[in-house]
Protein backbone atom coordinates (compact mmCIF):
# COMPACT_ATOMS: atom_id res chain seq x y z
CA UNK A 1 0.00 0.00 0.00
CA UNK A 2 1.30 3.23 -1.16
CA UNK A 3 1.76 5.79 1.70
CA UNK A 4 -0.49 8.38 1.05
CA UNK A 5 -0.34 12.98 1.83
CA UNK A 6 -2.39 15.30 2.65
CA UNK A 7 -2.50 19.09 3.03
CA UNK A 8 -4.34 21.19 4.56
CA UNK A 9 -5.48 24.30 2.87
CA UNK A 10 -6.88 26.66 4.52
CA UNK A 11 -8.64 29.75 3.51
CA UNK A 12 -9.25 32.92 5.44
CA UNK A 13 -11.11 31.98 7.93
CA UNK A 14 -14.61 33.29 8.44
CA UNK A 15 -15.43 35.94 10.95
CA UNK A 16 -18.78 37.47 12.38
CA UNK A 17 -19.21 40.97 13.36
CA UNK A 18 -21.12 41.59 16.26
CA UNK A 19 -22.45 45.07 17.38
CA UNK A 20 -22.59 44.96 21.09
CA UNK A 21 -22.96 48.91 22.22
CA UNK A 22 -24.98 51.33 19.27
CA UNK A 23 -23.85 54.20 22.17
CA UNK A 24 -25.66 57.09 21.96
CA UNK A 25 -26.54 57.75 18.18
CA UNK A 26 -28.80 54.81 17.69
CA UNK A 27 -29.98 56.22 14.09
CA UNK A 28 -26.77 56.58 12.85
CA UNK A 29 -25.68 53.37 14.00
CA UNK A 30 -28.89 52.10 12.09
CA UNK A 31 -27.88 53.70 9.01
CA UNK A 32 -24.82 51.74 9.04
CA UNK A 33 -26.46 48.44 9.94
CA UNK A 34 -28.75 49.22 7.23
CA UNK A 35 -26.04 49.82 4.58
CA UNK A 36 -23.98 46.39 5.57
CA UNK A 37 -27.15 43.61 6.03
CA UNK A 38 -29.01 45.25 2.86
CA UNK A 39 -32.02 45.54 5.68
CA UNK A 40 -34.57 47.86 5.58
CA UNK A 41 -34.21 50.75 8.04
CA UNK A 42 -36.59 49.99 10.78
CA UNK A 43 -35.45 46.61 10.91
CA UNK A 44 -31.97 47.97 11.35
CA UNK A 45 -33.06 49.91 14.01
CA UNK A 46 -34.32 47.17 15.92
CA UNK A 47 -31.26 44.96 15.57
CA UNK A 48 -29.13 47.72 16.65
CA UNK A 49 -30.92 48.00 19.71
CA UNK A 50 -31.27 44.55 20.78
CA UNK A 51 -27.38 44.04 20.78
CA UNK A 52 -25.56 41.86 20.76
CA UNK A 53 -26.31 41.76 17.63
CA UNK A 54 -24.34 39.42 14.48
CA UNK A 55 -24.67 42.38 11.50
CA UNK A 56 -22.47 39.74 9.29
CA UNK A 57 -21.68 36.14 9.87
CA UNK A 58 -18.95 33.94 8.40
CA UNK A 59 -17.08 37.37 6.30
CA UNK A 60 -13.44 36.66 5.62
CA UNK A 61 -11.33 39.02 7.63
CA UNK A 62 -11.15 42.13 5.75
CA UNK A 63 -14.72 42.20 4.81
CA UNK A 64 -15.12 42.03 8.60
CA UNK A 65 -12.53 44.62 9.39
CA UNK A 66 -13.97 47.12 6.50
CA UNK A 67 -17.03 46.73 8.21
CA UNK A 68 -15.57 47.69 11.44
CA UNK A 69 -14.30 50.75 10.12
CA UNK A 70 -17.66 51.97 7.82
CA UNK A 71 -18.27 55.59 9.03
CA UNK A 72 -21.84 55.91 10.69
CA UNK A 73 -22.07 59.45 9.73
CA UNK A 74 -20.09 62.41 8.42
CA UNK A 75 -20.41 63.75 11.83
CA UNK A 76 -19.36 60.39 13.51
CA UNK A 77 -16.18 58.14 12.95
CA UNK A 78 -17.14 54.78 13.65
CA UNK A 79 -19.85 52.21 15.02
CA UNK A 80 -19.03 52.94 19.26
CA UNK A 81 -17.98 48.93 19.74
CA UNK A 82 -17.67 45.89 17.68
CA UNK A 83 -16.73 42.40 17.99
CA UNK A 84 -14.61 39.79 15.87
CA UNK A 85 -15.19 36.31 16.48
CA UNK A 86 -13.23 33.53 15.25
CA UNK A 87 -15.06 30.53 14.29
Amino acid sequence: MADEYFSLVCDDIPHDVVLTDPGARVLDVAHVVRRLTGLSLWHSKVLATQVPAVLLDGVPQDDAAAAVEAPAHRRTERVTQHTFIDR
